[in-house]
C-alpha cells in the first residue's frame, strides 16, 4: 500500500472514528457481571420471543410467523451489532491528534498528563479521557462518547421498539399459561425471583415461572431504556451531552438537523437500519463547530484581553 492510500485510510478513520479498542477487558471489575448478563440476556430473550411466545401463538410454518421471524432477525442483528460496536469502538483520546491550545474548551488533564479537546472528560472507570464523553455505561463497561454515541442510541431505540412490539403477545401468552385465580400466580407476578428462592426451591421451578421472570426482565428493561431514549433524543436534538446539560451549556446547538448529523453522521437517516452502515461524522472529535454568537463573544473577549 502506497503513502497516498495510507493517508486516505487515516483520513477516513478520522472521519468515521471506528478504531477498535486495544484492550476490551473491563477495567472496572464491578461492570463485568453486568456486561455478561447483558450479552447473555439479549439472545435468551430473542429465543424466548421467537421460539416460545410467537411459535405458541402462530403456527409454524405460516406467513405471519415467517414475517415475525424475519423481523426478529433484523432486530437481533441491530441489538447485538450495536451492542458489540459500543464495546469495541475506541472513543478515547488515545492515538488522536492533540487539539489547538487556543481552541475554546481545551484543558489540561493532570491524570492523562496532556491537553484534551473540548467536551472531553476523564473517566475514572476507563482511566482515560473520552472524546465528547456523555456517561460511563455499566452495561457495556465503556464510556459513551463521540464515536459510539450513534450505536448506543440505536441500541436503546431497538430495545424499545422490540419490547413494545412483543409486549401484547407476551401478556397474551402468560395469560394463557397461568391461572389468575391462583394466589401463587399473583405472588409470582409481583415477586417472581423471591418466590422461586424462598417458597419453591430449585427443584420446583417450572418453565412457566422462568418465562415470567424473562417477562419481568423485559418490562424493567423497557422502562429503563424508554427513559434513556427520551433523555438522549432530547440531548441529541439540542446538540448537548449530560455534562453540558447539568451546567446549562448549549454552545454546540447548531439546529436539530446539524445536531443529529453530529451524532449519526451525514447518512443519519440510514443508521437505524444497521450498525454496519457507514456514516461519516462531520467532526473528528477534536474540534466542534460552535454557535456563531458564542464564537463572536469569544473573539470579543480575546480582543478585549489583548
Amino acid at each position: 500500500m502506497d503513502e497516498r492510500s495510507l493517508c486516505n485510510e487515516e483520513k477516513m478513520t478520522a472521519k468515521t472514528g471506528f478504531v477498535i479498542r486495544a484492550n476490551l477487558i473491563p477495567k472496572c471489575y464491578s461492570d463485568i457481571p453486568v456486561v455478561i448478563f447483558t450479552s447473555l440476556i439479549i439472545p435468551t430473550l430473542y429465543w424466548f420471543e421467537l421460539f416460545v411466545v410467537f411459535s405458541s401463538i402462530f403456527p409454524s410454518p405460516s406467513v405471519i410467523y415467517n414475517i415475525i421471524f424475519t423481523m426478529g432477525l433484523f432486530e437481533i442483528h441491530n441489538l447485538m451489532g450495536n451492542f458489540i460496536a459500543i464495546v469495541i469502538c475506541d472513543t478515547s483520546i488515545k492515538g488522536r491528534p492533540l487539539p489547538d491550545e487556543n481552541q475554546i474548551g481545551v484543558k489540561y488533564c493532570s491524570i492523562c498528563e496532556t491537553i484534551t479537546p473540548p467536551r472531553s472528560f476523564h473517566c475514572p472507570s476507563c482511566d482515560i479521557c473520552i472524546l465528547k464523553r456523555d456517561h460511563h455505561c455499566v452495561f457495556t463497561s465503556c464510556c459513551i462518547g463521540h464515536f459510539n454515541h450513534r450505536y448506543f442510541f440505536n441500541f436503546i431505540l431497538h430495545i424499545c421498539v422490540t419490547v413494545l412490539f412483543c409486549m401484547p403477545f407476551n401478556i397474551y401468552f402468560l395469560w394463557d399459561a397461568f391461572t389468575f385465580r391462583e394466589f401463587s400466580f399473583v405472588a409470582s407476578l409481583v415477586f417472581p425471583v423471591v418466590l422461586l428462592i424462598i417458597d419453591l426451591g430449585p427443584g420446583n421451578i417450572s418453565t412457566d415461572q422462568i418465562y415470567l421472570i424473562l417477562f419481568c426482565i423485559e418490562t424493567l428493561g423497557l422502562l429503563f431504556c424508554t427513559s434513556w431514549f427520551i433523555l438522549h433524543l432530547k440531548l441529541i436534538c439540542q446538540g448537548t451531552i449530560i455534562h453540558e446539560m447539568k451546567r446549562y451549556i448549549n454552545w454546540y446547538d447548531l439546529g436539530k438537523k446539524k445536531n443529529i448529523e453530529m451524532v449519526f453522521g451525514r447518512r443519519w437517516y440510514l443508521t437505524w437500519l444497521s450498525p454496519f452502515i457507514t456514516s461519516e461524522l462531520p467532526s473528528d472529535g477534536i474540534s466542534y463547530p460552535m454557535r456563531k454568537d458564542i464564537v463572536k463573544r469569544s473573539k470579543h473577549h480575546k480582543e478585549k484581553a489583548s
